[in-house]
């Protein structure tokens, strides 16, 4: 994992317990104004959150594609293990050569 999959991870499990907290009224402010501005921005918190990790852990972004591509190709691999994407591509390249030939 990239230190970027692991900061959204942490964020999230954070806007989790936080919302638990909300739910159970742990997180609870004696001032009605200061609680309803803690409970908006732990929504606007919670929302952005859930935006950044739907869009980097799909194929919105380059590297989401890209690695839900060498996914497929690894599920479609016959042969056994290739050593790195390079490889992977390569082979990739060949087969589709050969069948260009046929």
């Amino acid at each position: 994992m990239n230190r970027g999959t692991i900061i959204r991870t942490i964020l999230a499990i954070a806007t989790v317990i936080n919302s638990g907290a909300i739910a159970t009224g742990i997180a609870e402010f004696a001032n009605p104004t200061v609680d309803m501005i803690y409970k908006i921005a732990s929504f606007a918190a919670t929302a952005v959150i859930l935006f950044v990790n739907t869009y980097y852990n799909n194929d919105y972004s380059v590297e989401g594609a890209i690695g839900t591509e060498m996914t497929h190709m690894l599920k479609e691999d016959k042969d056994g293990w290739y050593r790195s994407y390079d490889d992977l591509l390569a082979a990739k390249e060949k087969e589709a050569e050969a069948e260009n030939e046929k």
